[in-house]
C-alpha cells in the first residue's frame, strides 16, 4: 500500500518540476501501489500528481487516467534537470521513496 504524502512532502516532490507552486484539493487512492493528488495553482487551474510504484511511457500513463480516473492530461511537466535525460519520458518522471512522480496539467 502506498503511503499518502502531505502538502509538505507533495511540495518537496513537485519543486523538481518546472511547473508552478500547487496546493492540494484531494487525494484518492487509484489502485493498491497508485495515489492521485489533485491540485490548483493561484490562477485555479488544474493539476494532477500521478504517483505510482512503477511508471510506464507517459503516454500510456495518461490513457490510462483518461480510462480509469476521467481525468484528461492535457501536458505533463518536465524535470528541472530534464537535459540530463536522454529522453523527455525520463526527464518528465521523478523517483522519490521507492515511487514514481508525475506532474500534469488536466483539462
Amino acid at each position: 500500500m502506498m503511503a499518502k504524502k502531505n502538502q509538505a512532502e507533495l511540495d518537496a516532490i513537485i519543486d523538481n518540476f518546472d511547473a508552478p507552486k500547487l496546493l492540494l484539493d484531494r487525494t484518492v487512492e487509484a489502485g493498491p501501489d497508485e495515489m492521485l493528488y489533485l491540485m490548483h495553482d493561484r490562477e485555479n487551474h488544474k493539476f494532477a500528481v500521478w504517483a505510482r510504484d512503477y511508471m510506464s511511457e507517459l503516454e500510456y500513463e495518461a490513457i490510462g487516467l483518461e480510462r480509469n480516473e476521467r481525468i484528461k492530461v492535457v501536458k505533463w511537466f518536465k524535470l528541472k534537470n530534464a537535459d540530463d535525460y536522454e529522453t523527455i519520458d525520463e526527464g518528465s518522471k521523478y523517483y522519490c521513496d521507492g515511487d514514481w512522480y508525475a506532474v500534469g496539467l488536466i483539462g
